[in-house]
């Protein structure tokens, strides 16, 4: 997921992944990556804000509200919403606003998390 969140004055990216329960070695996380369209084609245009493990849960989906400082994690059941945390526009951190079960089927996980356009809605969809 990508968005320009105002509250930063960057574009920010939310990659996510992870190993799941086994232990490959792969941490179950989400990183949030700022963009600096400027340097796309002469340097690197990504640095990192801030890295975000997910214990032993992993992460299907992301996305970012189109108009607020708050994005969407999809952990196996659960969706999480966290806010930005920011200060003079720079990342002091995040905050969990809320955490809900959105798949009920045992042993399943939520594939998708996604706002609408207008970010009114958040939808969200699993194997159910």
């Amino acid at each position: 997921s990508s968005a320009f969140i105002k509250d930063l004055d960057a574009h920010i990216v939310l990659v996510a992944g992870g190993g799941g329960k086994s232990k490959t070695g792969v941490p179950n996380a989400f990183n949030l990556l700022k963009l600096d369209t400027a340097k796309l084609s002469t340097e690197e245009p990504v640095s990192p804000l801030l890295h975000q493990t997910t214990e032993d849960r992993i992460v299907y989906a992301t996305d970012i509200h189109p108009t607020l400082p708050i994005f969407a994690v999809a952990e196996e059941q659960h969706c999480y919403l966290y806010r930005f945390i920011t200060k003079d526009q720079k990342l002091e951190g995040i905050e969990v606003l809320q955490n809900f079960q959105s798949d009920f089927k045992t042993d399943s996980v939520q594939n998708i998390c996604k706002f609408s356009p207008d970010g009114k809605i958040l939808a969200t969809a699993g194997e159910e």
